[in-house]
């Protein structure tokens, strides 16, 4: 596994998935979902191309780790296409490993470029409900 990626940072995609999945929600929408909802406050920070280029790098960094990445495509619109192309050729293992690996490079890029506490604060803002813990 990728140094980057903390068992904090991992366990944090894994809640985050864990509480948009829900029961009953396909696993690849729970990443779309997340991925979306995170769009919000980071667009403002990032702006929308900025973010996007993130998504792109989450994909691209996880890819190295779980092949069916390069698969998902990010739109202009950052909307994420493809893992209902590769829903039929994985076990629900692999995806969900795969959806944990994105969501964590994901939120580690965050960190990296605006920081843990802002990161944090900016989750916890559009989970607000939610508890994940430390």
């Amino acid at each position: 596994m990728n140094r980057a990626l903390s068992p904090q940072v991992l366990g944090l995609a894994q809640r985050l998935l864990a509480y948009e999945g829900g029961a009953g929600v396909p696993s690849r929408l729970a990443a779309v979902r997340v991925s979306k909802k995170l769009s919000r406050p980071f667009n403002t920070l990032v702006g929308a191309a900025g973010f996007r280029s993130l998504l792109s790098r989450a994909l691209a960094l996880g890819n190295t780790e779980v092949s069916f990445l390069s698969a998902i495509q990010v739109h202009e619109d950052g909307n994420l296409e493809g893992f209902d192309k590769v829903e039929a050729q994985f076990s629900n293992a692999e995806l969900a490993k795969g959806e944990v690996i994105f969501i964590a490079h994901l939120i580690g890029l965050l960190v990296t470029f605006i920081g843990e506490d802002l990161t944090l604060l900016l989750i916890q803002e559009v989970w607000p409900k939610a508890t994940f813990g430390d």
